[in-house]
């Protein structure tokens, strides 16, 4: 009999232990367990110049939950100093949260990275940024998005090639993109991320990466090749 009482005890101690994290968990608003879903994506989606180059990263539902898009402005180098300006932009659907962003620019065959100047987002909300070279390549890291990651998140990048002179060859520029995200209830009136069931409890993170490949001419013009997946 008394084993049955002990037993009961450890039974009922068990039961209120859960009782209490599932509550601190709804309270809080951290989840007791987070499952990690690889997103899909296409690196090989069409690319007219001049125009916002698009790509999604889809969920294991088919559900579009961000998308990468790459603006080149003016299409053509300037010969004079080979800079040019590039806009890079995470859009992403209510119901999730942007954690990270990492660009990695490269330039493949010469192993030289671009030379990058940053726009850093203004106001007090703003995210640290880490800009840094990695192999020969340069990097800009935003580990840990913080309130930006509540909604869409814009950038301004001015970049200056090492192109050899005289340049008789096309010059690769690739553009590496890691992110991660997870569920959440940042809702801003867009089409919202169905919910998993056991949400806010269990929750769904998100990564996904994805390498956009371009080519500029002798002449300064910027076109995109596609990358084998």
């Amino acid at each position: 009999m008394a084993s049955l009482k002990g037993i009961g005890l450890i039974l009922f101690a068990i039961a209120l232990g859960i009782i209490l994290v599932l509550g601190l968990s709804l309270l809080s608003g951290i989840p007791v367990y987070t499952i990690q879903q690889r997103l899909v994506s296409n690196p090989n989606s069409p690319y007219t110049p001049n125009s916002w180059f698009l790509t999604s990263f889809n969920d294991s539902r088919g559900v579009t939950v961000a998308r990468l898009e790459i603006l080149i402005p003016s299409g053509v180098l300037p010969t004079s100093n080979n800079s040019f300006s590039i806009m890079v932009a995470v859009w992403h659907i209510d119901g999730t949260h942007l954690d990270s962003l990492k660009l990695t620019f490269s330039t493949l065959s010469t192993n030289v990275g671009p030379i990058i100047w940053f726009d850093a987002p203004q106001g007090s909300q703003s995210s640290n940024v880490l800009v840094y070279k990695e192999h020969g390549n340069s990097v800009v890291d935003i580990p840990d998005m913080g309130f930006m990651g509540r909604g869409s998140v814009n950038f301004d990048f001015y970049i200056q090639l090492l192109r050899p002179s005289p340049i008789n060859g096309n010059y690769p520029l690739t553009i590496q993109a890691d992110l991660s995200l997870h569920e959440s209830d940042d809702i801003f009136g867009g089409s919202t991320y169905g919910h998993t069931a056991g949400y806010p409890i269990l929750v769904h993170g998100f990564k996904g990466d994805l390498l956009v490949a371009f080519l500029i001419d002798p002449s300064g013009k910027v076109s995109k090749y596609n990358v084998n997946i």
